[in-house]
């Protein structure tokens, strides 16, 4: 019997570039002198599902598309800078066979793992051709791109999309990268470091004025 997980259908905005811990600790530091929140207290509250990953299992992505992983992924490709330090956070660095292109350098290992972009400086979209060559169990990407997400799930390729919008957000892709990768235990650990690191920003900034920030996307 399988597992079925069902995502948040809300849009969501990418990881940006810096590791997932420091980038924490900035969005958290904005957040405090904003006097804002970075994350949900609802929101990020650890699922109620069990911890232990069981395949096959059957996920709705943020595209809100059906995603069924038949067994525990091994051959792992990531299309995002984001995506790619968390699979290798995880400790699943050895599993990742493709990344997107020259912004995934973070950690080093990073660095050397075989390029899935296509044409263009930054490989906006990914060459089908070499992710499928790769022959990868699951692809973890960001939105956009319907159709070459299409095209490869036709040729057989598992391609799920994670799509943040905020602290909170991250915080549940990292939960669900985990399950959908086998290790929902170490997921679950990580988030709760990064809520407590959060935490403890918020406090050590909790006595300073305040001040006005300006976000531009």
């Amino acid at each position: 019997m399988g597992v079925f997980i069902r995502r948040s259908t809300g849009r969501r905005l990418r990881a940006a570039k810096p590791a997932v811990a420091a980038g924490l600790a900035l969005a958290a530091i904005v957040a405090a002198a904003c006097g804002g929140s970075v994350a949900s207290r609802t929101a990020s509250t650890p699922s109620t599902e069990s911890p232990r990953a069981a395949f096959p299992l059957t996920a709705i992505d943020d595209d809100g598309v059906r995603v069924t992983i038949a067994a525990r992924p091994r051959r792992i490709v990531t299309f995002a800078p984001s995506n790619t330090e968390i699979v290798f956070a995880l400790g699943l660095g050895n599993d990742v066979v493709g990344v997107s292109g020259k912004f995934d350098d973070y950690p080093p290992g990073a660095r050397s793992v075989a390029r899935i972009g296509g044409a263009g400086e930054f490989g906006a979209d990914p060459n089908v051709e070499k992710v499928v060559a790769l022959r990868p169990d699951l692809m973890i990407t960001i939105s956009g791109g319907d159709q070459w997400k299409q095209r490869l799930r036709d040729l057989g390729v598992a391609v799920f999309t994670v799509d943040a919008t905020g602290f909170a957000d991250l915080l549940g892709d990292i939960r669900t990268i985990g399950r959908i990768t086998g290790v929902p235990e170490r997921a679950a650990a990580l988030a709760e470091g990064m809520e407590a690191r959060e935490a403890a920003v918020q406090r050590a900034v909790a006595g300073d004025p305040r001040v006005s920030c300006f976000f531009e996307a």
